[in-house]
């Protein structure tokens, strides 16, 4: 199955604020699809990657963040690298989720300008991000509801 986060991501940075606040809920979930892809792709002995590196392919906040979510998934951590471990991952209990940078740096235009629609989404950005949703084992049509509530009504004036 496909699972591809970073088309994910890169679809989240051209929504408008509050079609991120409506995704931003699965965040953690299609990261941890992305980190069980990631470690079993890149598991060889000693294999470590850069805590960097996962902030900036899974859009974290910090490394903090992306230490403590790879922790919860029985990761071993040190303070730059995250250890990846033979099979599959062990996640106890789903990440909270957290207050993201990236969403919040949308919070450009004031609530009534928001609200009243002075920004646009397309149709087609929303069919391209439901469809990378439900391939990362998310429920699409659960979110695409939630697209076509929030940004359609109340964001959109124009749907190209």
């Amino acid at each position: 199955m496909l699972k591809n986060f970073v088309r994910f991501f890169r679809l989240v940075k051209k929504l408008p604020y509050l079609a991120c606040c409506a995704v931003h809920k699965h965040f953690n979930q299609v990261r941890g699809n992305a980190l069980a892809t990631v470690n079993a792709a890149y598991f060889s002995r000693n294999a470590c990657l850069p805590l960097m590196f996962l902030v900036e392919m899974f859009n974290f906040n910090d490394v903090q963040e992306a230490s403590d979510f790879c922790s919860n998934f029985g990761l071993e951590v040190s303070d730059t690298s995250v250890k990846l471990v033979k099979g599959n991952l062990n996640n106890t209990q789903s990440p909270r989720a957290r207050f993201s940078n990236m969403v919040d740096a949308k919070f450009t235009l004031s609530t009534s300008d928001i609200l009243s629609g002075k920004c646009t989404v397309t149709k087609t950005l929303v069919q391209k991000l439901s469809w990378c949703i439900t391939f990362s084992n998310v429920c699409a049509s659960s979110l695409q509801q939630k697209l076509r509530c929030w940004c359609i009504p109340f964001l959109c004036t124009t749907i190209i």
